[in-house]
């Protein structure tokens, strides 16, 4: 009728015998012998209890292990009788594990704090869980574990207490696992399953992203900014920054919580093509990734604005002269303006040295251009865009180099006869169209023309006047004849203006009959006097016709004589 129990007193857990002597007749020097050992017979020491005590007790002290075990001996003197089967000391009672686990995170001065409390499950006389009762060599054991189960190390929290408070330091990683034992000196309970102790705190990727352009150093550099969408920050926490050419990771940056802006510079091996992606980190732990964004995607390659188109006519060629502004206020290196030229809805693009080019790389710095006639159709078009090496903003309006010029011929022309020194004189005016803004223009064509028999025009001569002339003399001492007709027209060197209509030199000059004619005859001779009626007067090559007719009174027909 032997029994043990457990008990706690004073913090200290107890096991009480208790035995019922079996010997019929008592005697001096009766008694019970104890052997305290351990499971695997090594003895611990013994007492002997004396007749009539029938109970005794022994603490769970640093001399007994958990496991130890008694055996009882009725004793005389220094005989024993046979003993009881093993009787466990204290592993009756259960290292039961603990239960209602729960978890919560505090971030203190930077610092992110794991909490971990529980209940206890332990059930021994005189220990209450709701109460500070403590069992000396008793406990919960924290153990906390890598990714792999390798334990990193573990801590002891007595019975009075049911939570531990763990710290994010460089020796805990971020996927560190924890369970929690009951223990009673090396002896342990059932583990708890394993739980994340910081990882459930979910690293969802940064949020509210933006980039500004900047110029430094005459360097196109982009600040990208962003928001933690982790609610508390700590250390340990970070962003990593990964620009990617490609698929092809270039550079990586890793940021503490405590930075939330990064500037990347335009230049090697960052071009105008990288992208990046930002990625929350915690210790060495990756956690969300954003989606890939280019660097220099929002930066607006803006076309030049305010473009004009101005024409000179220099060394016997139209030129047009294309001017601009810069849309981009900040200049930086790379950055170029490109001019496409477009013949007849057809672009073609060729590298900067190819024979016959059509696409124009200038510095920033230049605003102006200018194209010959001689050199380009006359339907060139062109655009304008901004560029950075390959990548090219959008372009502006076509406008035209050369087809807005007014190719009418000359304005008011008319011909007017004078007689400078006796001489007849066609003085020929007219009004230039093309007058341009430097005050330079076309020289005027005259083109001197001879009708043949046939109706045919034969051009005589092509007389040049420069621009600035609006009037020329041609006389008819030169040798032209009466019926010379004229026509004009605007030299552009390498595209003739419209010509105009005929006009004649001389012919339209009415060559009135002489006046106030008289006529003195006699039986021999005859005078004959006129008076010219030209208001023009006279001049070389003027004279009068004379035709002497017979006249047939009969007939009454003229015939003519002489002339």
């Amino acid at each position: 009728d032997v029994t043990v129990r457990n008990v706690v007193i004073n913090d200290t857990l107890t096991a009480v015998i208790d035995w019922v002597t079996s010997v019929d007749e008592v005697f001096e020097g009766l008694g019970i012998f104890i052997t305290l050992s351990t499971k695997d017979n090594s003895e611990l020491y013994s007492v002997n209890i004396s007749h009539p005590q029938n109970t005794t007790t022994f603490t769970f002290t640093n001399d007994l292990p958990w496991d130890t075990v008694i055996t009882l001996h009725t004793s005389a003197g220094d005989a024993l009788g046979q003993g009881t089967e093993p009787l466990e000391l204290f592993s009756t009672v259960e290292l039961t594990a603990p239960t209602n686990i729960t978890l919560t995170h505090t971030v203190e001065n930077d610092t992110l704090t794991a909490v971990v409390e529980w209940e206890h499950a332990v059930v021994v006389e005189g220990f209450t869980a709701d109460q500070a009762v403590s069992i000396d060599g008793m406990g919960t054991l924290v153990k906390l574990w890598d990714e792999e189960n390798n334990l990193l190390r573990s801590e002891k929290v007595p019975l009075s207490e049911n939570y531990a408070v763990l710290m994010l330091d460089d020796d805990l990683p971020w996927n560190t696992h924890f369970t929690l034992q009951t223990f009673a000196k090396e002896s342990e309970g059932d583990k708890t399953d394993a739980e994340d102790l910081f990882s459930g705190i979910h690293l969802t990727a940064p949020v509210d992203i933006s980039v500004e352009y900047l110029v430094i150093d005459d360097t196109l550099t982009a600040e990208i900014r962003w928001v933690h969408s982790v609610q508390d920050v700590f250390a340990g926490l970070g962003t990593s920054i990964d620009l990617w050419e490609g698929d092809t990771i270039i550079n990586t940056t890793h940021l503490p919580h405590t930075e939330n802006t990064f500037s990347c510079a335009l230049g090697t091996p960052v071009t105008w093509q990288t992208m990046f992606t930002l990625q929350t980190t915690a210790m060495h732990t990756k956690g969300g990734q954003t989606d890939f964004s280019q660097i220099f995607g929002d930066f607006l390659l803006s076309p030049p604005r305010d473009i004009s188109v101005k024409h000179s006519y220099r060394d016997g060629d139209l030129t047009a002269i294309v001017t601009w502004e810069n849309a981009i206020e900040e200049q930086f290196v790379g950055l170029q303006t490109v001019l496409n030229l477009v013949i007849e809805d057809e672009r073609t693009k060729r590298s900067e040295n190819s024979e016959g080019q059509r696409t124009l790389f200038i510095s920033y710095e230049e605003t102006e251009a200018s194209f010959k006639s001689s050199e380009l159709p006359w339907n060139t078009k062109f655009t304008l865009q901004s560029a950075v090496g390959d990548n090219r903003g959008p372009e502006s309006e076509p406008l035209d180099l050369f087809s807005g010029v007014d190719l009418d011929p000359p304005g008011d022309i008319s011909v007017t006869p004078e007689v400078v020194d006796e001489a007849l004189t066609a003085v020929i005016s007219w009004n230039n169209p093309n007058v341009f803004e430097d005050m330079t223009g076309p020289p005027v064509k005259i083109k001197l023309w001879d009708e043949t028999e046939d109706g045919e025009m034969k051009m005589i001569e092509e007389i040049i006047i420069p621009h600035g002339q609006n009037q020329a003399r041609i006389s008819l001492d030169e040798g032209y004849p009466w019926q010379t007709r004229l026509s004009m027209q605007s030299d552009f060197g390498s595209i003739q203006g419209i010509q105009s209509t005929y006009f004649d030199l001389f012919n339209h000059i009415e060559l009135s009959p002489p006046t106030n004619i008289t006529i003195i005859a006699n039986e021999s001779s005859s005078s004959v006097e006129w008076l010219h009626s030209l208001e023009l007067g006279q001049f070389h090559g003027l004279g009068t016709i004379l035709n002497i007719w017979v006249f047939d009174p009969s007939s009454f027909n003229l015939t003519l004589l002489n002339q």
